[in-house]
């Protein structure tokens, strides 16, 4: 049963009996054939009989479950409830006698005839809990809301891919972790299983996030009695290749190890365990705290959450660095820059329907006149309408595989000096979201292998040389509005 305000005010009564059913043992008969559909939560989506309008079912996203309302079957054998949902919030004057059984779904399938609905029958009044409790009536009103507890652990490696284990009791991939034991803290029990899963002892003490998992998001098997969890994220930290190769598996349950594109991680793992994977890598990158998430959904998006970051593979580009210009004779291809805001952050540019992120600039045009500088500045204004200082060479990253010759894609640097409003890019027609960002966390939007750290330091040495400071770490800002910063 479940007597959350949700579904009360839906139902229009104090509760609604839930029996759960797989999608392959329910048929619709009767002459209103399959129910009307009606989205009715961003997970949820509720039928109602298509001629006189009752509610019969309710279907969660990525389940293979069909929740019935119970007083829709005619035969109601076998579907006592066995828990309640929000009892905190049931009216006072409705208790419910929960069932001993083990509330298993009938194995044969069912049929439900929507050829009309039927009332639900009343609790009975026979007692209310009140505010005054027994501190057993209390102990057993707590634990009928009680649920499961997890933990996982993110980590990746120095190119910011992600580990994934590979395991022997199911089709899809996991971040390291598992349940608690009892008495067991979380953070204790994600060091634990790192332990006992790649048999590494480390010490986790940072959230990334903190998801609650329903009923219907879990797509639990039936006879498990899946009461919903409340699963810990943990950040496991970068992890070299002397750490990597030091994992030793154990004989059974990890069968393999990889670290993945973030990109590739819904293809990988269970729609929910994928969307609280990439929801705690946001949240590691904005390095504001623990985020809150129901189903692997933030409560509170972040700017990264709301262009959907690392939805796409990041740009892959492992090209050697060079702090000195472009030799004579190689053609530049492109002219990106690093563009300073007062506080220290870079300018960034994500697309805001997949997040993929690339940093101002562009191709040289004839205009341009063969001066990285000229096309820094046309493209900044024309793809971030931004103006900046005269832009100050830090290299280039010579490109001796591309397919029409070796070429050179020069990185400059710049202060910003006045931001317009946001308009498309006039030679692509698209709007890009801008976004300031520390330049540790560009780098975490791309994969740029290990030469990325030594543009990391020039990009620093020249923030230096502007008199600004190194910012802190904090969630990704959308840059808005008309104004100047110099």
């Amino acid at each position: 049963m479940c007597s959350c305000r949700h579904e009360t005010r839906i139902s229009g009564g104090p509760a609604v009996l839930w029996v759960g059913f797989r999608k392959d043992g329910l048929t619709w008969t009767g002459p209103g054939g399959e129910p009307r559909w009606y989205a009715t939560w961003p997970t949820l989506r509720r039928g109602f009989c298509p001629r006189c309008g009752t509610h019969l079912v309710s279907v969660a996203d990525d389940s293979d479950m069909v929740m019935v309302t119970g007083f829709s079957l005619d035969d109601r054998s076998g579907t006592d409830p066995v828990g309640h949902s929000y009892r905190q919030e049931a009216v006072p004057w409705m208790t419910v006698a929960l069932a001993d059984g083990p509330g298993l779904l009938p194995a044969a399938p069912r049929t439900l005839d929507t050829t009309g609905g039927k009332m639900p029958a009343t609790s009975r009044p026979e007692a209310s809990p009140g505010t005054a409790m027994t501190d057993e009536e209390y102990g057993e009103h707590r634990a009928s809301a009680a649920l499961w507890v997890g933990t996982s652990v993110l980590i990746t490696d120095e190119r910011g891919r992600v580990l994934v284990q590979h395991v022997d009791y199911r089709d899809t991939c996991l971040l390291p972790g598992g349940a608690l034991d009892k008495g067991e803290s979380p953070a204790h029990g994600a060091a634990r299983e790192l332990h006992e899963e790649l048999g590494v002892s480390m010490v986790i003490e940072r959230g990334l996030a903190v998801d609650w998992v329903s009923v219907h998001g879990a797509n639990a098997p039936a006879p498990v009695r899946f009461p919903g969890e409340i699963l810990h994220v943990f950040d496991g930290g970068t992890w070299d290749s002397d750490r990597i190769a030091a994992v030793v598996l154990p004989e059974g349950e990890i069968t393999d190890i990889d670290f993945v594109e973030p990109a590739d991680l819904p293809g990988l793992m269970s729609p929910g365990d994928a969307r609280r994977a990439l929801a705690a890598l946001r949240a590691r990158t904005n390095g504001a705290g623990a985020v809150l998430l129901e189903d692997g959904r933030p409560l509170a998006p972040t700017l990264l959450d709301q262009v959907n970051a690392f939805a796409l593979p990041r740009a892959t580009h492992h090209w050697p660095w060079r702090s000195e210009p472009v030799p004579s004779g190689m053609p530049v291809r492109q002219c990106r820059g690093w563009l300073f805001a007062p506080d220290g952050r870079v300018l960034v540019l994500l697309d805001p329907a997949n997040g993929s992120a690339r940093l101002p600039g562009g191709t040289p045009e004839a205009e341009d006149r063969g001066d990285p500088a000229a096309t820094l500045i046309r493209e900044a204004a024309e793809e971030a309408a931004v103006r900046i200082s005269a832009p100050v060479l830090l290299g280039h990253l010579p490109d001796e595989r591309h397919g029409s010759g070796p070429c050179a894609h020069v990185r400059m640097a710049a202060a910003l000096t006045h931001v317009g409003p946001s308009r498309p890019d006039p030679a692509t027609g698209r709007t890009r979201v801008r976004a300031l960002a520390t330049p540790e966390q560009v780098l975490e939007l791309f994969d740029w292998g290990p030469c990325a750290a030594e543009q990391l330091a020039s990009v620093h040495r020249e923030r230096a040389r502007l008199g600004l400071p190194r910012a802190a770490r904090r969630p990704l800002a959308l840059v808005t509005g008309d104004e100047d910063l110099i």
